[in-house]
């Protein structure tokens, strides 16, 4: 190949779009399955808070709207840490720490589940290390 040399000296962008990788992380999933992501999620805090698997006092309470979807359960919160390093990553990094029993095991749930809603979210968090909330907009 007489161009072989001067190929391998490219740069090539492979990258995808922001547009593109929201679109592929959303498309197979119904809007019912990011529901239960969330959910999932919030039990997850249960079994964290509760060894003794008595769940007696927690609650999880879903609000619906053409316009709003809402969550909010007293099952513990999101360790500061946790928040910092791996919650809102996409994936779950190797040294992630693991919650028993977990139903989630990828960490792409509540990614997920926040761009299948719309274009902003907002995370309020009540952890007995920390209180911390996280508003964003996703689109430009």
């Amino acid at each position: 190949m007489p161009n072989a040399d001067r190929i391998n000296d490219t740069m090539i962008d492979a990258s995808p779009t922001k547009d593109f990788f929201i679109s592929m992380l959303v498309k197979d999933i119904p809007l019912i399955r990011a529901v239960i992501d969330l959910v999932d999620n919030s039990i997850d805090g249960a079994r964290r808070i509760r060894d003794d698997k008595n769940y007696d006092g927690l609650w999880i309470n879903l609000e619906l709207s053409q316009d709003r979807f809402k969550i909010a359960d007293n099952c513990g919160g999101i360790p500061l840490e946790v928040a910092q390093k791996y919650a809102f990553r996409f994936g779950r990094p190797s040294d992630a720490p693991q919650t028993e029993y977990s139903v989630g095991q990828f960490g792409v749930g509540m990614k997920r589940a926040i761009f299948k809603f719309g274009n902003r979210f907002k995370v309020i968090s009540s952890h007995p290390e920390a209180y911390f909330l996280i508003e964003e907009k996703i689109s430009d």
